[in-house]
């Protein structure tokens, strides 16, 4: 394929990957596949014109053999897929952003958005339900928030890319079992990345949408 319409990484290996290399493919761009695993089904399709695998499990060896494949290659566009690419590269922008084009969020609205308590202070501004929360100030503070929230309650971490004892979440249904969480809490080493939100029951909605400059062009809403 000849690409008239440039070439563009596409970075990150997932289930909706294929469904990007395809559109692209026949938007007429040439396509090559960042991605973790050199077998996988998505490098096996007729619109992946070459496949280099890169090493995601380490973030500095990542970075450093993505600023390689950049200088070296020079495509026209970077496609980051999945929210570990996203987030890395938002992280150190100064970096990465004058080597390509970048299909993605401007970094600062990424790294807003992968920052729950931002968008807790965000949503009432919006005019969307959000369920009681509070940051983490101290132990004093949430052993009065909890009860006033009304349990079960949920403590998590601001991203949800980092967990809680080997968990997203926790929750915590009892005034008992959030006392026993408070004790522990006196030895968490980061414990000012937490969250502490009252539990809502129910489905969880998952909303997907397409924008462009700030327009929503496309809906999509899923019930878990």
């Amino acid at each position: 394929m000849l690409g008239k319409g440039g070439r563009v990484l596409v970075l990150g290996d997932y289930r909706q990957t294929v469904t990007i290399v395809r559109s692209l493919g026949r938007a007429d761009f040439r396509v090559a596949l960042g991605t973790n695993e050199r077998r996988s089904s998505t490098a096996l399709s007729r619109y992946v014109s070459d496949v280099h695998v890169f090493e995601e499990s380490n973030g500095d060896h990542f970075l450093d053999q993505l600023e390689s494949y950049l200088r070296h290659e020079k495509p026209d566009y970077v496609f980051p897929v999945g929210e570990t690419q996203t987030r890395r590269i938002a992280r150190v922008a100064e970096r990465f952003l004058p080597l390509a084009i970048w299909v993605m969020p401007d970094p600062a609205t990424v790294l807003r958005c992968f920052d729950k308590r931002a968008l807790y202070y965000l949503t009432p501004t919006l005019d969307i339900p959000t369920a009681p929360w509070r940051e983490y100030t101290d132990f004093e503070d949430w052993s009065r928030a909890a009860p006033e929230m009304g349990f079960p309650v949920v403590v998590k971490r601001k991203d949800s890319s980092a967990h809680i004892k080997q968990k997203k979440a926790i929750i915590l249904r009892t005034p008992e079992a959030f006392d026993r969480f408070l004790a522990e809490l006196q030895s968490e080493p980061d414990a000012e990345s937490l969250v502490l939100q009252k539990f809502a029951s129910g489905e969880r909605h998952n909303c997907h949408i397409a924008a462009d400059r700030g327009r929503i062009v496309a809906f999509f809403q899923q019930k878990r």
